[in-house]
């Protein structure tokens, strides 16, 4: 029940606006090869809302990225969607960003690790959309950073899952100006390439 009524707080917080915008400015983000998943339309569509609340704009389609083309945000996002075999980070991990990649960010997602484990089938597009919003957000904010907190946690818990049924997990204000330094960190390059910069 305390959960719930967290939940609740959290959800009133975002309706009246607490958090902090971004940046208004957009982002391209490709989907461009791996196994398919049938909840992919529904979780793209949410991530992208999760996005607007912040005031960025973010596309995300199921295609090949062109590396020449930018939105405001920063330089097109590819996603692979993957199985975590031979991966040799933690077990627990759903997905890795790298941010700092030339040419071009990329985002691995572990599609065994989402859909496994005796998840609930109806709880994947959910899950699916949160991981993709947290790692596109490493690589729009040009950070490897967490927060203590909301969706930019490192480690979400059985509660962040659970709040995740009722609504999304919130950007803290301290990832919404991680974001907004990394977006204006590549313009004040001239639209180059990302400056590797650690958190």
């Amino acid at each position: 029940m305390e959960s719930l009524k967290a939940c609740w707080i959290v959800g009133v917080a975002l309706v009246t606006g607490l958090y902090a915008r971004a940046a208004d400015c957009d982002a391209d983000v490709f989907i461009t090869t791996g196994v398919a998943m049938p909840v992919l339309k529904q979780a793209r569509v949410r991530a992208a809302a999760m996005f607007h609340e912040i005031g960025v704009d973010v596309r995300i389609r199921v295609g090949s990225a062109p590396h020449q083309r930018a939105g405001t945000c920063g330089e097109a996002i590819e996603i692979l969607l993957d199985d975590s075999t031979g991966y040799p980070g933690t077990s627990d991990a759903l997905a890795y960003a790298e941010p700092f990649r030339e040419p071009g960010s990329r985002i691995h997602i572990f599609v065994d690790r989402l859909v496994g484990r005796n998840r609930d089938p109806g709880f994947a597009n959910i899950l699916l959309a949160h991981v993709m919003v947290h790692e596109i957000t490493h690589v729009l904010a040009q950070s490897v950073g967490h927060s203590e907190s909301g969706v930019m946690k490192a480690r979400w818990s059985r509660e962040d899952y659970q709040c995740m049924k009722w609504h999304s997990l919130p950007f803290t204000r301290e990832d919404v100006e991680s974001l907004r330094d990394g977006v204006a960190r590549w313009k004040d390059s001239g639209h180059g390439s990302k400056v590797a910069r650690r958190e």
